[in-house]
């Protein structure tokens, strides 16, 4: 009579991961990792606070306004993001534990956040409605503050007067340089550029940790892909004042292992799953670049 393997539930193996994630992103490297990660759960009303609106001189006695224009709402709604790690039972019985354990709640940790920036700069949707929002398909929705600037050259190509042009409009309000970058998906396309007395715009000294170059200044980084179809050539962005990520608490890794797929393949899934969402909350933070 054939036997078949029972179905044995999922075993926790890390009970959260949200911290890791957190920490991770202090470390820098990526442009997920500069945004403005918080740790809730559920349904979240950030304040955005797209710039500061001076103190005036109120004569004694008369109301003084309440209104800052500069203060919006914006609500962050979680939903499900994951990344997997398939490993044989022949390497999990020769792993050091909790070692092995650490490494993977790293390593799913890390996917999380590219999975993060993925969705900002490729696939994630205008609205942030089934992924995160995505700052390049931002000014076709509807759920937004206000239009991200656009500074649109006259080439195929990106020339350096866009460039030049894009960061004096993102320099408007100088906190926005005070943890600013720019995000290009190929550092060739700005490699070549020089400046009016023939010098290389793009520097190589001091160079953070994960960046590709500088230029103007400011730390280049480089991320997989750029919308397709959407000629952006380069982004100018303080991702901490742009783009806010709402992670749950509760973040786990699970290991998968004892149903007839992994049983076959003796192998287990160790498995990353959390409740996030990422939005645009200062689109005044952030300038595109674009080519025709």
């Amino acid at each position: 009579m054939a036997t078949t393997s029972s179905y044995v539930a999922p075993n926790i193996l890390i009970k959260s991961i949200s911290d890791t994630i957190l920490d991770l992103a202090k470390t820098g490297g990526s442009v997920a990792s500069f945004t403005n990660i918080f740790q809730a759960n559920g349904e979240y009303k950030f304040i955005a606070n797209m710039g500061y609106t001076p103190a005036q001189i109120v004569a004694e006695m008369a109301n003084v306004s309440t209104t800052d224009p500069n203060f919006k709402e914006v609500k962050l709604r979680q939903k499900r993001m994951a990344s997997a790690i398939e490993i044989t039972q022949n390497a999990l019985g020769m792993a050091i534990q909790p070692t092995f354990n650490n490494h993977v709640k790293n390593l799913l940790s890390y996917n999380i956040l590219l999975g993060i920036e993925e969705n900002m700069f490729n696939t994630g949707d205008a609205n942030g409605t089934a992924g995160l929002q995505n700052i390049l398909l931002h000014n076709g929705g509807t759920n937004k503050l206000e239009d991200i600037n656009v500074v649109t050259g006259s080439s195929t190509a990106i020339a350096y007067d866009d460039l030049w042009k894009a960061y004096i409009q993102l320099s408007k309000q100088p906190k926005n340089l005070e943890g600013a970058m720019l995000v290009v998906e190929d550092i060739s396309k700005i490699s070549s550029l020089v400046d009016g007395s023939g010098a290389s715009i793009l520097k190589y000294d001091n160079v953070p940790t994960g960046a590709v170059g500088r230029v103007f200044g400011l730390p280049v980084y480089k991320v997989n892909a750029f919308t397709s179809g959407q000629k952006v050539g380069a982004v100018f962005i303080n991702p901490f004042q742009a783009y806010a990520v709402s992670i749950a608490k509760d973040a786990e890794v699970k290991q998968i292992k004892g149903d007839t797929i992994q049983e076959y393949k003796k192998s287990s899934i160790s498995l990353g799953e959390i409740y996030i969402d990422g939005k645009v909350v200062n689109p005044r933070a952030i300038v595109i670049v674009k080519t025709t």
